[in-house]
């Protein structure tokens, strides 16, 4: 069976609702249009809960609308890879300790299982770790070479 990125995000996400506590709330959410991010899933701690309500939460293109801004506690933002665009590439993980964070995850060898081929700290609007994923290159049809 195929894997696309949708349905890998959707088990990532489906993993991470496993290790959250309870309490926590998982949520997968889209990109912007026309974004190269294919993909987020947030995770929101029992403080950002309290200050919204769950209901609110899960309306969140309504919050953005009204202006009410909640930031999660930890975002990832799934991009495709560069050599095979039906996997995933890189994640950038927003959090506010982002250097621990780094830390962490290059201690490891793999994210989500997925091979980790790089993970560093980068600056944007905020910190964030990029980690990038060792690709696996997609199936080519080649054709038999004449007799």
């Amino acid at each position: 069976m195929k894997q696309t990125i949708e349905t890998r995000i959707n088990a990532i996400c489906n993993i991470l609702n496993t290790v959250t506590p309870e309490e926590w709330i998982v949520r997968k959410e889209r990109a912007a249009a026309g974004a190269l991010c294919k993909g987020m899933v947030s995770i929101y701690s029992p403080a950002d809960i309290r200050r919204l309500s769950a209901s609110t939460i899960a309306s969140a293109e309504t919050n953005r609308a009204k202006g009410i801004k909640v930031r999660p506690t930890i975002m990832y933002a799934f991009y495709a890879g560069r050599f095979n665009p039906q996997c995933i590439g890189s994640v950038a993980i927003y959090t506010d300790d982002a250097a621990a964070e780094c830390a962490r995850i290059s201690r490891s060898t793999t994210l989500f299982g997925q091979r980790i081929k790089s993970v560093s700290l980068e600056i944007g609007r905020r910190p964030f770790v990029d980690v990038q994923f060792y690709e696996t290159m997609p199936a080519r049809d080649i054709a038999p070479h004449p007799a």
